[in-house]
């Protein structure tokens, strides 16, 4: 009668006037000021809040922590997918420890482990993770924190770091910059500057006026990071320096940046008038130039030319970034930072800055009226460049202002953004959160970096179209692949290194290594489910039915754990096999079970003996997907020699393994002779949402079902009462039906292979012993590639790009296994047995080694 079981499972201001432009400053020591403007014109305000002090000595200074000098990758996703790679001798470390050289008790039986070869890292899970681990840890942060960061005095309370650690640093970019003068050769700006013009427009080195002002502020912007001083918000941008001038020259200077291509035009001068008085002369009937000349000064045909300037360098893609007043008592928010609030066409690519202090209070002119449009950022005695290749401290909305406009370069460098978007986004994640604030005085917040370049909402998969066209596509949370060990490492291999573009509800990309969404299910603990194999099932009770047939019935010892060594005293029993008599055959089922251990039966009697843990290398290995099912069948004799059975089998995978589909396959069973037995297979099985018990979600689904169409031959020959070979070999072929996901476009035909031979000893040292030697490959890929549709970034339009790429599916490995297993009674109710085995290409994996020993003892009360 065949064996039928049962078991479980971010001062004041003194006056300097000049004829001229006003800079974001107040006067400090030997500062001096040009006068580009005839004495009959409009008067500046320098845009320094107080005096500062100069440091003349810049050695002694503290050398970077080397983690700080390590970019952190783009990709905000690294992922905890786990890998399909293993520890010391394929078990996990904390495995190792509790059973390599030690004893486990296991259902009854006494079970000694011990095991050795390559590996690697002991993977986890069925599947990718669900979770996106975010860069910016607080270690990552932490290593930029370093004295040059330090020294600024406010880039901790925007959280620029945190911006550093997720991989934004201005690279690619760069920062024009509207000022007084510089000191081109300030080491900071060493190999930065792109090109320099004087007001009078004389691109020459010679040319460029040294002023403390404007170096200052270039060095905020985007000073190098070099151990040396401190480092721009965005130290590794390209600088543009111009020098201000005229009404006109100005405005050449701003059609000169946006013709290079800036991404922000930055701005720490204005005019100390209030926009309200403009906006009281357009109402009386005047033009915008009209009025501007009117409150301001000069000639409306010069001021239209300086506003087409700017319209034009925002056309072109820059974004304007101006300072407000430093003087409160304007009584409202000024010109030049305010000029949206006349100029239409200027809103949307404009940011109006004012400045903090270290308790977040607004020490220059509130944002009044441009709050939609303003910025809060810290200010106040604010470390930078100055002449001659030094440093020093100055205050007010001249130091704010750069360090915003480095913020508007780092998102748009990071996020893809087009400048309006860029804006927007700095607006809308400002931090709103501290006492005191106020929309009038401090807008829309104080910058924060860590909101700005983090994911807003739902960040989801889109291949195709633009991310405003409001379709939704998978989230990468759910975006995840779980390979079964038939592929290996195909995915891993195939798709590690592969960044894609994910996008937020506000339209911002992240990169993530798609690799870091792949997991193989089962990762090598091979030692592992041979020891819980050997000791899993204890035969209690046999009941004969009716007429022939019966039920054999097992139990599982509950929760049993060899990870933490915790060892469970419960019992379960859930599940049963049935054999029966029916119209002169057998009819077989099983309820809640394997139906790879259904079909074991199969195996050929003496294998089922000898490998008692795994006889499944001589069945068939396609219905071994299913853990939790239903399986039934009906076999028919056809006279002495041959039979014929037809066998299907339905259910789903369990925590380590996926599958839900069902199948039903023919076998054949011929005995020409006595000695020699041969099993003929044919069959197929369907998959609903995995293909060969891959589990592929979200962007990385493989189709909607798969069908695999499989067949096969078992046999086995006696070569005498003691010895008989045996052999195996399969092959499937797996097509995937139904509409791929966001990445993955088809799924080319997919073939399969498994193979085994054995010889199989019995009787030969002492009645009942058994003796197995195995040579076996567990199923694996052998053919099929898959088409990958990769959106990897965004253009300013907000139209996805996206690469086509084709992989192959084959593992870079074949497993060989080679196994020993020797077993004999000790006494009528006492057996040992032994096993041995070394797996070459584990799992499918090139390189990776696994050898185990094992004893198992069982003894029958």
């Amino acid at each position: 009668m065949p064996h039928l079981h049962l078991w479980r499972r971010g001062p004041q201001r003194a006056v300097l006037t000049v004829s001229a432009i006003a800079l974001c400053a107040l006067p400090v020591q030997n500062l001096q000021a040009s006068d580009p403007f005839s004495d009959n014109q409009f008067t500046p305000d320098w845009r320094i809040a107080a005096p500062f002090s100069i440091e003349r000595d810049s050695a002694g200074e503290e050398p970077e922590n080397a983690a700080g000098r390590q970019r952190a990758e783009a990709a905000p996703g690294t992922g905890a997918a786990g890998a399909a790679s293993a520890s010391a001798g394929g078990i996990g470390a904390g495995t190792v420890a509790a059973i390599a050289g030690g004893v486990a008790v296991v259902g009854g039986a006494v079970a000694l482990g011990a095991s050795g070869g390559g590996g690697g890292d002991d993977g986890g899970g069925a599947g990718g993770s669900t979770v996106v681990t975010d860069p910016a840890t607080p270690a990552a942060v932490n290593a930029f924190r370093t004295s040059e960061y330090l020294a600024h005095g406010g880039y901790d309370r925007v959280n620029l770091a945190h911006a550093y650690a997720r991989g934004y640093t201005g690279a690619g970019h760069t920062i024009a910059i509207l000022d007084d003068g510089y000191q081109l050769n300030h080491p900071e700006f060493s190999g930065k500057i792109q090109v320099q013009f004087n007001a009078a427009g004389n691109p020459l080195p010679g040319a460029m006026p040294i002023e403390t002002h404007g170096t200052h502020v270039t060095g905020i912007a985007a000073a190098r990071k070099d151990n040396v001083g401190m480092h721009g918000a965005a130290f590794d941008a390209n600088l543009a320096l111009y020098q201000f001038g005229t009404l006109d020259q100005s405005a050449a200077q701003f059609t000169r940046a946006g013709i290079l291509g800036a991404t922000v035009i930055s701005n720490s001068w204005g005019y100390n008038a209030r926009i309200s008085d403009v906006q009281a002369e357009i109402a009386g009937g005047k033009s915008t130039a009209s009025a501007l000349a009117s409150v301001v000064g000069g000639a409306a045909s010069d001021w239209q030319n300086f506003l087409n300037s700017m319209d034009g360098a925002q056309d072109r893609g820059s974004v304007i970034v101006f300072a407000a007043s430093n003087n409160p008592a304007l009584g409202g928010i000024d010109v030049s930072s305010g000029m949206p609030l006349v100029d239409s066409r200027l809103m949307g690519r404009w940011l109006a800055v004012t400045n903090v202090n270290s308790s977040d209070q607004v020490v220059s002119v509130g944002c009044g009226q441009a709050q939609a449009f303003c910025l809060a950022a810290p200010g106040t005695n604010i470390y930078s460049t100055v002449p001659t290749s030094t440093y020093g401290n100055l205050s007010g909305t001249s130091m704010a202002t750069p360090l915003v406009s480095g913020a508007v370069v780092l998102v748009v460098q990071g996020l893809g953004l087009s400048p309006e978007e860029a804006v927007s986004r700095l607006l809308t994640t400002a931090d709103r959160s501290f006492a005191g604030y106020s929309t009038n005085s401090h807008g829309q917040g104080i910058l924060d970096l860590d909101a700005a370049t983090s994911p807003i909402g739902r960040v989801q998969v889109l291949a195709s179209g633009n991310v405003h066209d409001g379709g939704t596509g998978p989230s990468i949370m759910q975006t995840v692949l779980s390979a079964s060990r038939a592929f290996g490492d195909a995915f891993t291999q195939a798709l590690d290194g592969l960044r894609i573009a994910a996008f937020d509800e506000g339209g911002a990309a992240f990169l993530y290594n798609l690799g870091d969404r792949v997991a193989v299910q089962e990762p090598v603990i091979t030692a592992l489910d041979t020891l819980q194999s050997l000791g899993k099932r204890t035969n209690l009770t046999q009941t004969v039915l009716p007429g022939g047939g019966g039920v054999s019935i097992s139990v599982r010892d509950a929760d049993l754990d060899f990870r933490s060594t915790q060892l469970g005293t419960g019992v379960e029993i859930d599940a049963a096999f049935l054999d029966t008599p029916l119209w002169g055959g057998t009819f077989s089922a099983g309820f809640h079970q394997s139906s790879g251990e259904f079909l074991n039966r199969l195996a050929p009697e003496a294998a089922q003996t000898a490998f008692a843990y795994r006889p499944e290398m001589f069945s068939v290995p396609y219905a071994g997907f299913a853990e939790d099912g239903y399986s039934a069948g009906f076999e028919m004799p056809l006279g002495e020699k041959a039979s014929i059975g037809v066998l299907s089998f339905e259910g789903e995978g369990n925590e380590d393994r996926a599958f839900d589909g069902f199948g039903a396959f023919t076998t054949l069973s011929l005995r020409p002779t006595g000695s020699i037995a041969i099993g003929i297979d044919g069959g197929a099985m369907s998959e609903d949402g995995t293909v060969l018990g891959t589990d592929a979600r979200g962007g990385l689904g493989l189709g909607e079902d798969s069908r695999t169409a499989f067949a096969g031959i078992r046999a086995e020959a006696a070569i005498d009462e003691h010895w008989t070979l045996l052999g195996s070999y399969h092959h499937g072929w797996t097509v995937v039906d139904g509409a791929a996901a966001a990445l993955i476009t088809s799924v080319g035909n997919v073939k399969t292979q498994q193979m085994s031979g054995g010889l199989i000893g019995e009787h030969l040292f002492s009645k009942g012993d058994a003796l197995g030697l195995a040579v076996s490959q567990p199923l694996r890929i052998t053919g099929g590639q898959t088409s990958l549709n990769l959106p990897v970034w965004r253009d300013w339009n907000g139209d996805i790009l996206t690469r086509h790429q084709d992989v192959s599916l084959r593992p870079s490995g074949q497993e060989t296994r080679y196994e020993v297993t020797y077993g004999f009674d000790i006494d009528p109710s006492t057996r040992l047995t032994g096993l041995t085995f070394h797996r070459s290409e584990a799992d499918h994996i090139a390189g990776r080694q696994e050898t185990a020993a094992v004893l198992r003892l069982q003894h029958r009360f």
